[in-house]
């Protein structure tokens, strides 16, 4: 009941701004290490480190920013399969790891990004059982952040993303023939 190994992902990554700012998405990308373990048929627990590069423009008072933040991340949530399909939803912390932030003309910003976040994530997708130990795993994942990303007067930057990922998966542990 016990499967762990690495998925891959590409998504559309970007913050929630203040009303005053006009925000654009970019592509991010993440790697992981991936858990899951079964209490029954249905029911399990989804587990997940790894790391995220979320990536967004901005428009503001001092022009426009590009931003790139890289964050080690992990995820716990409750798993429901049926059949192949599977679903979760659960909580994320992340820990900065790098970022950058850029303006149009060179200067440098006035706000630094925050050291830790939260949230939330949520996914769903399909499993391909390969061979007995051996599945590979398609899936789609959004992550929102409940904190501010970056140190400014307004607390209203929520960073997200939204990403397809492949993976693969090796099964550990004593299995019962079906």
């Amino acid at each position: 009941p016990f499967h762990v190994g690495v998925n891959l992902g590409l998504g559309i990554t970007g913050t929630k701004a203040p009303s005053d700012h006009e925000v654009w998405p970019k592509l991010g990308m993440q790697a992981n290490i991936i858990a899951t373990y079964h209490f029954s048929e249905n029911f399990g627990i989804y587990g997940e480190i790894g790391w995220s590069q979320l990536r967004g423009l901005y428009r503001g008072v001092l022009g426009r920013i590009d931003y790139r933040l890289d964050y080690f991340n992990f995820k716990v949530a409750p798993l429901i399969y049926y059949k192949e399909g599977f679903i979760y939803v659960g909580l994320i912390g992340s820990f900065k790891m790098s970022a950058k932030q850029t303006l149009t003309d060179g200067t440098e910003p006035i706000f630094s990004p925050n050291s830790a976040n939260f949230g939330i994530t949520a996914g769903g997708g399909w499993r391909i059982d390969f061979l007995h130990r051996i599945r590979m795993v398609l899936s789609l994942n959004f992550d929102y952040y409940f904190g501010s990303w970056i140190d400014a007067p307004s607390k209203k930057w929520h960073a997200y993303g939204f990403f397809f990922n492949i993976g693969i998966m090796f099964g550990i542990g004593k299995y019962k023939a079906n």
